[in-house]
């Protein structure tokens, strides 16, 4: 059992892993043999403004997870009071902490979305409020029974009269099995629509009196009309806050799915989006990948403790020994070397109201110092597909309107991947090339498919170094784009960093354990520097960079003299690459 720390204002404990990696145990009971490889330090607190902090990020989006009971929400009000943009809080149970902020609350159930002005949008409100994968054969029929039916019907009568009509007028079985779905369902829904409107003040949107398919249902059609409004900029820096976010995130079915998707991705420019859950897990990967902060409190989940480890195993010992009130960041830049436990102090937290100011709370980290880089340029894209989707964009971008079958047959014969249910889906989930399509990196093109700018920025060698700053001359551009698809003949996900003093590529391999092959081993990423020539002055600079940031480095060049000066220099310490130009 861990100890309770005994905190004081303006103290706290913080947890780091050091290179040594030993263990100084956490509580009274011995270390296990996992633990053993870790180490636990205390180190003095620094107190930080995590406004700022969030600030900082590529994004604004925030995550906060943790068990019931940690800490997730109250720390989650307090963030809401120190931003300054207007808040739409979405809240679906009575007694919240956030409708005793002093905003605006808005009884939903009075005002609710019209479902029937967008079929569209009612379609995937219903997949959203009732998840269909385990309904069987029919399930595939019910979307698109359903928009007919939505789109001949201007209220929930007529939606019940055109119901009945269809089962009476249709001898189909999984016709009728589907619409019959969808009358046992729909009965939950039908409230009275009430005229949906958002101002420009903070608001609470409270659910808590509807019924828990209808706070999904009302909740996912709220959330699409507001991000419609900032789409056409009709709204600018809006702060969407989504409360158990898990209501939302569970049901998706083909093409069917939460806006949530949508948003984390291309929200950055129009404002931000926070959501809360109980379990890091409950977020799909696709979400969770969008959002620059994660902060986590406590948690022993199974899926979460996978999760964690795939990141950093560490992060998932930390997490699921944390104390009440204390958080880590899953994203924090440095997580393979130290990681620093936030500590939100709530005894000096009183009755928090909209108008607070932030010198009335402790918000607390280690400033840790660590022997390696915290240049952004070192931490992995944080949208970067995963690397079977990597795998199915490289099999598209070599295989010119190639069809699902001949892709199938690349990826068998490269060995990345090799499972027919992964390629072509099954049990209704999405084959990988419908994935791509989803997450707009692909999209179809008669039998086979092509990959959009988002998809190409990823494998596209030309999109890869598009935006490095230090290309150098054509030889060596041409040298990296070559180098870009040695590396990808390996499955490889490549970045060409920014910054004059950056790497010229950074390569990070699939994981080894057959298992995992479908996660990325950051821990074993390489740096790789392209090099025209043997220049000693230019070789030693070069070397610099692997102790500067601790990276380990290949040399490529195109010629073996070139690579045999390079090896003198070096002391034959590195990884070396010949690459054939011609």
């Amino acid at each position: 059992m861990l100890y309770e720390p005994n905190i004081s204002p303006g103290s706290s404990i913080v947890m780091v892993a050091t290179p040594s990696r030993k263990l100084v145990s956490l509580g009274s009971q011995p270390a296990t043999h996992e633990e053993k490889k870790y180490r636990l330090a205390k180190v003095k607190a620094e107190r930080l403004g995590l406004k700022a902090y969030i600030h900082t990020k590529s994004n604004r989006n925030v995550l906060i997870t943790g068990s019931s009971g940690q800490g997730k929400s109250k720390l989650t009000r307090h963030l809401l009071g120190e931003m300054p943009y207007q808040k739409l809080i979405f809240s679906f149970k009575a007694g919240e902490e956030y409708l005793k902020m002093g905003y605006s609350i808005r009884d939903i159930s009075k005002t609710l979305p019209d479902p029937f002005s967008n079929p569209e949008a009612f379609v995937n409100a219903f997949v959203v409020a009732f998840p269909m994968g385990s309904i069987g054969i029919q399930a595939s029929l019910i979307p698109s029974a359903l928009d007919r039916l939505v789109k001949s019907s201007s209220s929930w009568q007529d939606l019940s009269k055109n119901i009945e009509k269809t089962l009476k007028s249709t001898k189909e079985s999984n016709i009728r099995s589907a619409v019959s779905f969808i009358k046992a369902q729909t009965p939950r829904l039908a409230y009275n629509a009430g005229g949906f409107s958002i101002g420009d003040d903070t608001t609470v949107l409270d659910f808590s009196a509807l019924n828990d398919d209808a706070k999904s249902f009302y909740a996912e059609l709220a959330l699409r009309q507001v991000y419609s409004e900032m789409e056409r900029r009709k709204r600018k820096d809006v702060l969407i806050c989504v409360d158990e976010a898990h209501r939302l995130t569970t049901g998706t079915f083909g093409r069917y799915h939460t806006i949530l998707v949508e948003m984390s991705r291309e929200i950055r420019d129009k404002g931000m989006l926070w959501i809360t859950t109980q379990n890091y897990t409950d977020i799909p990967d696709s979400i969770r990948n969008q959002f620059a902060s994660q902060f986590m409190f406590k948690s022993t989940a199974q899926n979460d403790m996978v999760a964690l480890k795939a990141i950093e195993p560490l992060l998932a010992w930390t997490v699921s020994s944390l104390p009440n009130h204390y958080f880590v960041d899953a994203q924090f830049s440095d997580i393979h070397s130290f990681i620093p436990v936030f500590y939100y102090n709530p005894v000096l937290e009183k009755d928090i109201k909209a108008s607070v100011k932030s010198s009335e709370y402790s918000l607390q980290v280690v400033a840790g110092k660590s022997q390696s880089s915290k240049l952004e340029y070192f931490k992995p894209p944080e949208d970067r597909p995963t690397a079977t989707q990597h795998a199915a964009m490289l099999a598209i971008c070599n295989n010119n309107d190639a069809s699902l079958s001949e892709l199938a047959k690349y990826l068998k014969e490269k060995g990345w991947i090799t499972g027919d249910p992964t390629i072509y889906g099954a049990k209704g989930r999405p084959g990988i090339f419908e994935s791509l399509v989803k997450l707009s990196l692909a999209k179809q093109r008669g039998k086979g498919y092509e990959l959009t700018e988002n998809g190409l920025k990823f494998v596209d060698p030309e999109m890869i170094i598009s935006d490095a700053r230090n290309t150098g001359s054509d030889l060596h551009i041409r040298l990296m784009k070559k180098t870009i698809e040695k590396l990808h003949e390996e499955n490889m996900l490549v970045i060409a960093p920014k910054g004059s003093d950056a790497p010229d590529l950074i390569a990070y391999p699939v994981a080894s354990v057959s298992k995992k092959k479908y996660m990325w081993d950051d821990k074993n990423r390489m740096a790789y520097e392209i090099q025209t020539t043997a220049r000693k002055d230019s070789v030693l600079t070069n070397t610099d960079k692997k102790d500067k940031y601790t990276i380990p480095i290949t040399w490529v060049t195109y010629d073996e003299g070139i690579l045999d000066d390079i090896k003198k220099i070096t002391e034959g310490k590195d990884a070396y690459l010949l690459i054939k130009m011609w």
